[in-house]
């Protein structure tokens, strides 16, 4: 019988409508994977090869998609200094949280709206609150449109991005700032396109299919970071229909978990090693 063959290196970017996602660089004897799943979910993760996901030296983390970047980054870094295998999958909060009411596996959940969370206490265990996030308007670098409001888009019947809010929680969290304003059932007749994600709207944005685009603050400092030219960068229009409003970041064990200890470890370093979540929007930011 031949030995095992050597794990295949490999570094692979989830380009799906979302655009991409994360890169990643590859750890040596692991695999670095990101591939498509269904409403709005992908996976990424250092994963080594063969490894079950009940092995007791590896975490299962699922996190909203405007968050896979800073826990990618987290999951890296804690693994480098522990040896334990993390595994990372991001979609839209609220596709993440009907995936772990229909079959509770993983250890971790990270949404993007600590509503979720309350939403089926039963299924969590300890909490630790990492951040805060804020709806935003994206329009293309420099707001070509002059986009002063989602009222002002909707008025103009300007083109319109905007996340569903039964699978993300940018589309819930806005949605409900909207309504109370009065101005969700215009708002969502102006809709052009309805997408499952943060990720996809924005890249609707950039692909030119939509003017204007409710995202996460966080969202656009992401995109702007990785912008190889002036048309791939995105402008924040701080729009006072969101005053208040938030997606409090809240990281919860699983208690379907089958190492509660060893998650609740690497919440609480994810919590302590990413102090500047959220960031603040790159380049301009415009108040009306």
């Amino acid at each position: 019988m031949g030995s095992p063959a050597a794990p295949v290196m490999a570094c692979v970017a989830f380009a799906a409508p979302a655009g991409i996602i994360v890169a990643m660089k590859p750890i040596p004897g692991s695999v670095v994977l990101a591939f498509g799943g269904v409403s709005g979910i992908v996976v990424l993760g250092l994963i080594v090869l063969a490894t079950p996901r009940n092995a007791p030296n590896r975490l299962d983390v699922l996190c909203a998609v405007v968050l896979a970047p800073n826990v990618q980054a987290a999951a890296a870094d804690f693994e480098r200094k522990t040896g334990l295998q993390m595994v990372v999958q991001a979609g839209g909060s609220g596709a993440l949280l009907n995936q772990i009411k229909m079959k509770p596996s993983g250890d971790l959940f990270v949404p993007a709206d600590a509503g979720y969370l309350d939403d089926d206490a039963g299924l969590f265990a300890s909490r630790v609150r990492i951040g805060r996030l804020t709806p935003v308007l994206a329009v293309p670098g420099g707001n070509p449109k002059n986009v002063l409001s989602l009222e002002d888009a909707v008025a103009r019947g300007l083109r319109i991005g905007f996340a569903n809010p039964e699978t993300a929680a940018i589309g819930r969290v806005a949605k409900g700032a909207l309504k109370a304003r009065g101005q969700w059932e215009a708002t969502s007749r102006a809709i052009t396109v309805m997408k499952p994600t943060v990720g996809d709207v924005s890249a609707d944005l950039l692909l030119g299919a939509t003017d204007v685009a409710v995202v996460w603050d966080t969202t656009i400092d992401t995109i702007n970071a990785s912008a190889g030219a002036a048309n791939q960068r995105l402008t924040a229009v701080i729009d006072p229909a969101f005053d208040g409003a938030y997606g409090e970041v809240v990281g919860a064990v699983l208690r379907s978990s089958r190492h509660p200890e060893r998650a609740a470890q690497f919440l609480g370093f994810l919590a302590e090693s990413q102090p500047d979540l959220p960031a603040s929007p790159a380049g301009d930011a415009i108040t009306p």
